[in-house]
């Protein structure tokens, strides 16, 4: 395990002339300067996500600036480095992407109940000026607490519905008593009178 700390995850060679990137990741210098000249942009080619890669170890944090998971170990240049402290973790969550603003690049943290959407702190100063905002994780409690209460008027209406069912069903079982017992009146009346009409004969 010591032994794969010095090696580089580029080349998967022993490090020549070792560098470390701000996301704690060590390369060889010709390594990672060829991979940043072959690339778009300067991102780390370790591959982010929500499992450290190296070890399997399960992530500790997430941070909404790098939009990467980190395990204990990687975690660790945004615990001691400056310039990464400054940068905003929260407990770990997959899809980083899906909880940024398409449109600044910042943490989706609030809730714009006007229009019913998440957004960012300079979406509120911008494009949500004067709209009813709320924290999200409010905004979700308050959700979440709805949620309970429709499912127990949802309950209710059901016990309700069947409360009205079975006194449906009893009262036309009781107009079907009643009729029956009409009918047998009627019979035995008709009965009596046809006994006492025989019975004159």
């Amino acid at each position: 395990h010591t032994f794969l700390t010095f090696l580089c995850s580029i080349c998967l060679d022993v490090f020549t002339d070792p560098v470390t990137t701000s996301c704690g990741h060590n390369f060889c210098k010709k390594c990672i300067t060829a991979h940043w000249d072959n690339s778009d942009q300067y991102l780390c080619p370790m591959f982010p996500c929500d499992v450290c890669t190296a070890s399997k170890l399960k992530a500790l944090k997430s941070c909404l600036v790098c939009l990467t998971s980190y395990c204990d170990a990687h975690l660790q240049p945004h615990l001691t480095v400056s310039g990464l402290s400054r940068h905003q973790l929260i407990d770990p969550v997959e899809n980083l992407d899906d909880r940024m603003c398409r449109e600044h690049n910042k943490a989706l943290e609030l809730f714009c109940k006007s229009d019913r959407t998440c957004v960012c702190m300079i979406c509120t100063v911008l494009d949500h000026k004067n709209h009813n905002i709320v924290p999200l994780k409010e905004e979700y409690e308050r959700e979440i607490q709805r949620s309970v209460e429709l499912s127990k008027k949802t309950a209710d209406r059901e016990t309700a519905e069947v409360s009205v069912n079975t006194h449906t069903e009893l009262m036309k079982s009781c107009c079907m008593s009643r009729q029956f017992l009409l009918h047998l009146a009627c019979y035995t009346d008709a009965f009596s009178s046809f006994r006492m009409l025989f019975n004159a004969v």
